[in-house]
């Protein structure tokens, strides 16, 4: 229970919260557990609400009941967090453990001594165009000597 009032604690102090969290669950999907099949029978069947008796609802399976849902909320969302703050640490992660030379990131360390071997080629390039530049502009003075020659 603490943490359940904790969250609605931190859900008034910060509203953007209810928006974020609403977001989770339906990328989630966990609203799904609603949308069974016998349940979107009766939607589609257009009775009145008032109409829909209980013998006409199939019993809720214990795993949608809304004690059973929030926990598995609360769990889903929970898993989701751990999951984005490793995801969001995971290129400082690759950073690190390169510097131990393990074999998956050994790859890693060369793509950065390549960019910088191409930071060199980039000046090289830069150098070479420079000259290309000069070299075309010497061919446009001559098309315009040809051209006051005609």
């Amino acid at each position: 229970m603490g943490s359940i009032n904790n969250f609605a604690t931190k859900l008034r102090q910060d509203p953007s919260l209810i928006v974020a969290k609403i977001d989770q669950i339906i990328k989630s999907q966990i609203y799904r557990f609603w949308v069974s099949e016998p349940y979107l029978k009766i939607g589609r069947s257009h009775t009145l609400y008032t109409h829909i008796t209980p013998d006409a609802v199939p019993q809720l399976p214990k795993e949608c009941t809304l004690k059973h849902l929030s926990s598995y909320m609360e769990e889903k969302l929970k898993s989701m967090e751990s999951k984005k703050n490793i995801e969001s640490g995971k290129y400082e992660f690759d950073v690190d453990s390169s510097e131990t030379g393990s074999t998956k990131d050994d790859g890693k360390p060369d793509d950065d001594d390549d960019d910088d071997d191409n930071f060199d080629d980039d000046d090289n390039f830069d150098d070479d165009t420079v000259e290309e530049e000069d070299a075309s502009g010497d061919l446009f003075k001559n098309e315009k000597k040809d051209e006051n020659k005609e």
